[in-house]
């Protein structure tokens, strides 16, 4: 994303990688409005995922034990958060601003909350300072940002197809749809994609299909927040269940505006974020029964 948005008109890696699936206009190029996607389909849904692959980035860091490690890793959330600026979308900052002061109120018990708040101190102060050499990637983000409103474009055209979306679902409230959802479909501004994952679903598999859907995702949520809450399980497990929650929680609040079903790469990393959280409530048994580590609880027998 950043070498796309150094150089929009060039290929760096051969078609066979789809490294850039469209590139830039000469007209953004001139305008310097181009918003990278890297291999993403969009730049929305990349976004996403640098803010979710900035707070996987901070469990890293923790977990790192030398020095050379540490600035490593540093480095790459450093490049991240930059690609994630290069996108110009406006949910992306917010939702991670929004998960970090999250898990500031939840994590305590995994990640104590004076280790938290001192990160979060040294991470605005380096971008504040770091603005000034920024400047060329970070303002059509800024620009975008204070933008944003109910009069917005972007706000407004999500609004009208969310209504003719509602408006449709209550015709065919059981069965939905179906799951293809074809072109101009909404006499809206927006043809065919709803921008909310959770009306997306209930257009194109019915109610029913929106309350298994939603159910499941509160397994998810209840589970990962046991993780990251539970004083019984190791600091490391707490750990690691307090990152696998609050990423969670900041993928459902951005797929209000978005739905990652959209292809094929979105859906297998955040299917693959949600077998992260049970397999961890399958590891987090497994030791309980266990014991200790090395050590085989006497009572079982498994």
């Amino acid at each position: 994303a950043i070498l796309q948005s150094f150089f929009p008109t060039k290929k760096f890696l051969p078609e066979f990688f789809s490294f850039s699936k469209r590139i830039a206009t000469m007209e953004e190029v001139r305008r310097g409005t181009v918003r990278p996607s890297a291999t993403f389909s969009g730049y929305e849904l990349f976004a996403e995922y640098m803010a979710l692959c900035t707070v996987f980035l901070y469990l890293i860091i923790r977990r790192a034990r030398t020095l050379v490690a540490k600035t490593w890793w540093s480095v790459g959330m450093a490049l991240v958060v930059l690609a994630l600026f290069t996108t110009a979308t406006r949910s992306a900052p917010l939702v991670l601003a929004g998960g970090m002061l999250y898990m500031v109120m939840v994590g305590d018990r995994g990640i104590p909350r004076a280790q938290q708040l001192r990160v979060l101190i040294l991470v605005m102060l380096g971008f504040y300072l770091s603005l000034a050499f920024l400047g060329s990637f970070t303002s059509l983000m800024f620009e975008r940002l204070s933008s944003l409103g109910a009069d917005d474009s972007s706000v407004h055209s999500r609004t009208e197809v969310a209504t003719a979306a509602l408006e449709a679902i209550s015709r065919k409230p059981l069965l939905g749809h179906g799951p293809f959802i074809p072109a101009k479909s909404f006499a809206t501004a927006v043809g065919k994609n709803v921008h909310n994952l959770y009306l997306h679903t209930a257009y194109t598999i019915g109610l029913p299909g929106l309350a298994a859907f939603v159910w499941f995702l509160v397994v998810l949520v209840r589970t990962s927040l046991r993780h990251a809450r539970d004083r019984t399980l190791s600091p490391r497990s707490r750990e690691i269940g307090v990152i696998l929650h609050v990423t969670l929680v900041m993928f459902l609040v951005d797929q209000l505006k978005i739905e990652y079903t959209r292809d094929a790469m979105t859906m297998h990393l955040a299917w693959m974020h949600f077998g992260l959280i049970m397999a961890q409530e399958r590891v987090l048994r497994r030791e309980q029964a266990m014991g200790p580590v090395g050590q085989e609880n006497p009572g079982w027998t498994g």
